[in-house]
């Protein structure tokens, strides 16, 4: 997941470095956004994240490849860093693991 409380480049490079030695068959990977009523939620500045509204379009889908967003930001990442991040890790993960997620038998 990216775009946690205190994500910054750091925390993202140790969760590429992690993905580079774990190497596993599949993942998953998603940009965090918190769920109304947890503490996240309720008290950002306590968790270094700001919360940006929600299209109510998007608010029950996580996304589709290449149309993912962020509607959080931290004090070391804006949201369209995120979501650039994202793209780039999503790729180098699908790389590493020859995994496309959503591809192959059912």
């Amino acid at each position: 997941m990216i775009g946690l409380p205190g994500e910054n480049y750091e925390t993202v490079e140790e969760t590429r470095q992690w993905m580079e030695r774990v190497r596993p068959d599949k993942f998953g990977f998603n940009i965090f956004m918190p769920y109304a009523g947890t503490p996240v939620y309720k008290n950002p500045d306590r968790y270094d994240i700001q919360i940006f509204d929600v299209p109510e379009e998007k608010s029950w889908v996580k996304g589709r490849q290449g149309e993912y967003e962020s509607f959080v930001a931290t004090n070391a990442l804006s949201r369209n860093e995120i979501e650039r991040l994202f793209g780039v890790l999503f790729t180098q993960f699908s790389d590493i693991t020859s995994w496309k997620p959503g591809v192959g038998k059912k």
